[in-house]
């Protein structure tokens, strides 16, 4: 059990940090997921506010996914991972052009993934020394168990935003009706990491706080 420290650096003894952060991964998870589920087939795809909800839903959970790792060369994507598929905005790599996005994932799939990352955050979080300095990202300058705040609070940002604006054409379609509820990722302008098979020891920031990080090629 890792013990908090209070603001004058003494222990809070009897604080089990790995259960405080499964608990609100878990947590933030539950409202991804109720997003998903409550996407209208006719938004799931739709592009009208920038990236379409499967995608800023695809994005989410790469990233969850990515930064539950110990290092960056421990991660393993998704079975059914494509390449680019976790950028949104532009690739944060050379020449920097949009994301190379063929046929979406379905709504199917994306809880196919979404049900991974859910089962993975338990063991994830006991495997994790959340006193270790470094977070075992370079482009994140900062420890591990502030980094596990960081992406928790990336999946909160993706998960809320489906309470607080309807895209405009959807609110034509539903006039009259109940306010459709999605997520929409507005301030999002780039990507919060880099492609799975290289990584960064070069970082910059995006919009919104995430991370962003250029691909090295180590091959």
């Amino acid at each position: 059990m890792t013990t908090a420290k209070t603001g004058h650096g003494e222990s809070a003894k009897g604080v089990n940090l790995q259960a405080v952060l499964k608990s609100q991964y878990h947590a933030a998870l539950a409202m991804l997921k109720q997003a998903i589920d409550q996407c209208p087939e006719d938004l799931w795809t739709a592009d009208g506010h920038g990236n379409p909800i499967w995608h800023i839903a695809y994005h989410t959970l790469f990233f969850t996914h990515l930064y539950l790792q110990p290092r960056g060369e421990c991660f393993k994507p998704w079975e059914q991972h494509r390449e680019e598929y976790e950028c949104m905005g532009s690739v944060p790599w050379p020449p920097h052009g949009p994301p190379k996005i063929g046929q979406p994932y379905t709504r199917a799939e994306i809880l196919a993934y979404w049900a991974i990352c859910d089962a993975m955050v338990d063991p994830a979080i006991d495997a994790l020394n959340l006193a270790a300095a470094d977070c075992g990202f370079p482009w994140y300058p900062m420890g591990k168990l502030e980094h596990q705040l960081v992406n928790i609070r990336h999946v909160q940002h993706h998960a809320a935003q489906r309470r607080s604006h309807a895209p405009r054409h959807r609110r034509k379609l539903q006039l009259g009706r109940r306010k459709t509820t999605t997520i929409i990722a507005r301030w999002w302008t780039g990507s919060c990491g880099q492609r799975s098979t290289a990584f960064a020891t070069e970082r910059a920031r995006a919009p919104g706080g995430c991370g962003r990080a250029q691909r090295r090629h180590t091959t």
